[in-house]
């Protein structure tokens, strides 16, 4: 993934297709005297209340927008999902986008610029809501190659995606990572997708549907021809199910996918997940709840008791699909151990250590059988660490605690809670840096 920044998009090569030979002040000419600069809404930021509020800023900024236009990026270009593309127009232009936007380092924005965009809304230096052209001559290239250009075609926006609406704010959906992406070893560039677009992955578990599960959940398809290899699909080996938390969450994670069959995804949503990662109707990478409401279902259905299940229910062995008239039982994992593990809230909110740290995680062995976000109470936060009741640090850590949600994970692996503690380190960060550097 790359970073929408400075030279990203201004000031690569002129090789390639030949650009649209009109110049950019024949396009847009609206106005005469003022300077125009490009400005791209990122995928973190493409949901319609921060959509909305960022076209405030730029009103009270006494930005004139000369033209925008929703397009999807390929991965040559930069970005994994929609974005919205903008012609601003002001005097001394570019610099005052840039001046509003802030520093590329949203945390650095928050403590130095705490009005800018990137301080509202970004979450670190890679997710970071906007883009804006660095100079005039980059400016210009922008806006050539996004508006002028047969090179990146535009997508249909939609007023409801422009602003937000009552009921919409928040909303969670359900998303399955099909057999073939875990055969094909891609769930984390498919997690690495979800990310950048803004989702929070609330909860995240290894399931093996039964035969019922998957009839009840493609009820749909229960006609279709395909719908028998669909349910031996599906039931062949345990999936990857999340629940994914966004704004309009159902509607964006749909369009994140693309349309059922991957052919019909290659021809008019080509960088959508199935047209990149789907063969055919059946074999095409993910599912997502259709709508809001049955998102909800979906959700309590798949996930009643997320982090509360009986081992009988989450960790027994798992029998293969019973059409094939075979059952073949995993091996007894005797020798495994589980751990507790919990990522604060510093780390939790964010997302490049967030993902740095699961990284190490995936890359040290260790298996994550169970994931869920949790908002911790005092109450709460005071048992679990009631080890130090009486610490000078004691009540500074039960804010921290429960001062936004935490991260709980349950790892697997040999020797799992020794290996996790040389992971974390030392309880005294000094001491960890001195003793534990890595």
């Amino acid at each position: 993934m790359i970073s929408l920044d400075a030279e990203d998009i201004g000031t690569r090569p002129k090789s390639g297709p030949k650009l649209a030979e009109t110049s950019i002040s024949q396009i847009f000419n609206d106005s005469e005297t003022a300077e125009q600069t490009f400005a791209l809404i990122k995928p973190d930021a493409m949901h319609p209340s921060v959509i909305e509020e960022i076209f405030e800023h730029i009103k009270r900024n006494r930005f004139d927008v000369i033209k925008k236009k929703k397009v999807w990026l390929s991965k040559v270009q930069v970005a994994d999902a929609p974005t919205l593309a903008i012609i601003l127009a002001k005097d001394d232009g570019v610099r005052a986008w840039r001046e509003l936007i802030g520093p590329q380092n949203s945390k650095r924005a928050k403590e130095e610029f705490p009005r800018s965009i990137r301080a509202l809304f970004g979450t670190d230096g890679l997710v970071n809501a906007v883009y804006g052209s660095d100079t005039l001559e980059i400016a210009e290239k922008d806006i050539e190659l996004f508006f002028a250009s047969s090179q990146i075609p535009d997508m249909q926006l939609t007023e409801e995606e422009m602003h937000a609406t009552p009921g919409t704010s928040s909303g969670k959906t359900l998303a399955l990572i099909k057999p073939d992406i875990i055969f094909a070893e891609k769930v984390e560039e498919i997690l690495q997708k979800i990310i950048y677009r803004g989702f929070q992955v609330i909860k995240r578990e290894e399931l093996q549907l039964s035969e019922e599960q998957v009839v009840e959940m493609f009820a749909e398809y229960n006609n279709e021809a395909y719908f028998f290899d669909l349910l031996a699909f599906m039931t062949s080996t345990p999936i990857i199910v999340l629940a994914l938390k966004a704004e309009d969450a159902a509607r964006v994670w749909q369009e994140m996918m693309g349309p059922n069959d991957p052919e019909e995804a290659k021809k008019n949503f080509p960088q959508s997940i199935r047209a990149i990662y789907g063969t055919d109707i059946v074999k095409n990478a993910v599912y997502g709840s259709p709508t809001n409401d049955m998102a909800a279902k979906e959700i309590q259905f798949l996930f009643p008791n997320s982090l509360h299940r009986s081992s009988s229910q989450l960790y027994a062995m798992r029998s293969a699909s019973k059409l094939n008239g075979s059952v073949t039982q995993l091996s007894v994992r005797t020798n495994l151990e589980r751990t507790l593990a919990i990522i604060k809230p510093d780390v939790y909110s964010n997302t490049e250590k967030r993902v740095n740290l699961m990284a190490i995680i995936q890359n040290r062995g260790f298996k994550c059988v169970a994931e869920s976000e949790m908002t911790l109470s005092d109450e709460k936060a005071k048992e679990l660490y009631k080890e130090h009741m009486g610490q000078p640090f004691f009540d500074e850590l039960i804010t921290l605690m429960s001062s936004a949600p935490v991260y709980v994970l349950v790892l697997e692996k040999h020797s799992a809670i020794g290996s996790w503690r040389e992971i974390i380190g030392p309880k005294n960060p000094q001491q960890a840096l001195e003793t534990s550097p890595d």
